[in-house]
């Protein structure tokens, strides 16, 4: 870009063009352009590229330019001009100017979706306060757009990240994305993020993870187990309990039969 936009140049070399200043031909950026000689082509915020004449491919030109933020490429071929058609116009120079105010005139850099636009409302689980967030665009989406372009008929897609809703979250976290669409066309995706960091609730914490542990067959299957085999210990302790008690009283009794008995009773 900076050799095709230089408008002149010396060479160091007396045997590179004699010598003499070298001018860009191109006439959109260049007033000492051959071709200006029939009327000023300059062209406010052009940029190169080349130009180009046979008599069988006509008058050639690439060439870009930028106002604001818009920057375009435009190429002409096989346009008339002096040589070809005796013309006193170039119109691979006049033709770039309309297409390039065409564009500029008609199209535009467009925010489409900013920063503080809400998108969507998400619960997280297990966080302090409810839970319930508001994702927003983690950057504004723009898109090069028509003048006639109505935002009111874009459509929106969100999609939310449900594996991600889980507390604590730092204020920024990637929750979801947007997708934006007009007639069909997509015109491009935008992340979505929480703005404020999301705490824990230890309480829901811990419930969750009670919840998650005893939802397992396995752990139910042992706890079943460890029951069955408390309600057994409890069996056996209860019954060699009974039994002892009987063999006391038995053996009391007979030591009460027996002391009669030496008693003579």
């Amino acid at each position: 870009m900076e050799m095709a936009n230089t408008v002149e140049y010396q060479p160091e070399s007396r045997y590179v063009n004699n010598g003499k200043v070298i001018h860009n031909s191109n006439a959109l950026i260049s007033q000492y352009s051959d071709y200006n000689a029939y009327g000023s082509y300059l062209y406010e915020g052009a940029s190169g590229v080349k130009t180009g004449y046979t008599r069988a491919a006509g008058y050639c030109l690439i060439s870009t330019a930028q106002r604001g933020s818009v920057r375009a490429l435009v190429i002409i071929m096989g346009c008339n001009g002096y040589y070809n058609a005796g013309i006193e116009e170039f119109r691979n120079f006049s033709d770039s100017i309309t297409l390039y105010n065409w564009v500029f005139d008609n199209f535009s850099y467009r925010e489409l979706l900013g920063v503080s636009e809400p998108m969507e409302q998400v619960q997280i689980r297990m966080a302090e306060g409810g839970g319930e967030i508001t994702l927003y665009p983690q950057q504004a989406m723009t898109a090069l757009l028509p003048a006639d372009f109505d935002t009111e008929n874009m459509e929106i897609r969100v999609s939310v990240y449900e594996d991600r809703l889980v507390a604590p979250l730092e204020a920024g976290t990637v929750l979801g994305e947007a997708r934006v669409f007009f007639n069909g066309d997509d015109y491009g995706t935008v992340r979505l993020v929480n703005r404020s960091a999301v705490e824990l609730a230890r309480g829901e914490f811990i419930r969750e993870r009670l919840r998650a542990i005893f939802s397992n067959g396995w752990v139910i299957t042992l706890l079943v187990v460890i029951l069955l085999l408390a309600i057994g210990y409890i069996a056996l302790v209860t019954r060699y309990r009974r039994l002892r008690r009987k063999h006391l009283q038995e053996r009391r009794r007979r030591a009460q039969l027996r002391a009669r008995q030496e008693r003579g009773e």
